[in-house]
C-alpha cells in the first residue's frame, strides 16, 4: 500500500476530497483531516467518487482535554 497526504488550503482541500470520495462535507477547517482510500492503485485510473472516505477529524475532536 503507498500513502500520500494532500496539504491545502481551502476551498479547494474540501473540494478535493468531495470530489474523489463522493462524501458532503462542508468545510475542512484548519487542521482538520480527512482520510480517504482510493479504490484503485494506478494514477491514471484514480477519478470522481474513485475513493471511500474513512474518516473526518475536526481539531476539536482530536483528543479531549480535562479541566
Amino acid at each position: 500500500m503507498k500513502t500520500i497526504i494532500l496539504v491545502g488550503h481551502n476551498p479547494k482541500l474540501s473540494k478535493y476530497v468531495n470530489y474523489f470520495s463522493r462524501s458532503d462535507i462542508e468545510n475542512v477547517p484548519k487542521c482538520g483531516v480527512a482520510t480517504i482510500q482510493l479504490k484503485h492503485n494506478n494514477w491514471k485510473t484514480i477519478g470522481k467518487n474513485l475513493a471511500e472516505l474513512l474518516s473526518f477529524l475536526r481539531p476539536k475532536e482530536y483528543h479531549k482535554r480535562d479541566s
